[in-house]
């Protein structure tokens, strides 16, 4: 493998790349290469059909460069489009998953939280931590309360209710939750 530097004016990005990222996304990646730097060098295409098409590191090098830099490290490979592409999504389409036993063991719920991961990511770590389903929680006193924790920020609305009131109060978050990126809650008994 041959690590070079290029000068971003050089680079041109794959017309084909597929890969999207949210805002949130996009800043929590701002983030970690202002705190840490560029540490992963992007891939890019030595080859003569394709040369400095970028394969991998879109996101990195937008960031990059918007922080000024005028020069990248690069991994550089030589292949053919059909290569190219097939390496593009490779890079891209992450399969992997969490141990989530090492995750509770290693890390606290609230380091992981602010370095990125969601309430819902981390629904199955701690169940007596987080209850997932409105059916979890013990709902016999009055006046419970359920917190509602948005998607991506720190906010928190506390909900009190009736025992008379627990339906609706039920049909509400249950509709919150089936509308497709609207928002995350979670329900925390008091405990």
């Amino acid at each position: 493998m041959k690590i070079e530097k290029r000068k971003i004016s050089e680079l041109i990005r794959a017309e084909y790349n597929p890969r999207k990222i949210s805002v949130v996304q996009l800043q929590e990646l701002k983030d970690g290469i202002e705190e840490f730097g560029l540490v992963s060098p992007l891939v890019v295409n030595e080859n003569p059909e394709r040369k400095n098409i970028i394969v991998g590191g879109h996101q990195r090098l937008k960031i990059w460069e918007e922080l000024g830099n005028k020069e990248v490290d690069c991994s550089i490979v030589n292949l053919p489009l059909n290569k190219e592409r097939k390496l593009n999504i490779k890079l891209n389409k992450n399969g992997g998953t969490f141990d989530d036993d090492l995750l509770k063991e290693f890390f606290d719920y609230e380091e992981l939280i602010e370095w990125g991961f969601t309430v819902s990511e981390l629904f199955d770590m701690d169940e007596t931590e987080i209850k997932g389903n409105i059916e979890d929680v013990d709902y016999s006193e009055k006046n419970k309360e359920i917190d509602i924790d948005a998607l991506g920020s720190d906010m928190i609305l506390k909900l009190k209710y009736t025992e008379d009131e627990y339906s609706l109060v039920r049909e509400q978050l249950n509709k919150i939750a089936s509308t497709p990126g609207k928002a995350v809650w979670k329900l925390l008994g008091n405990e």
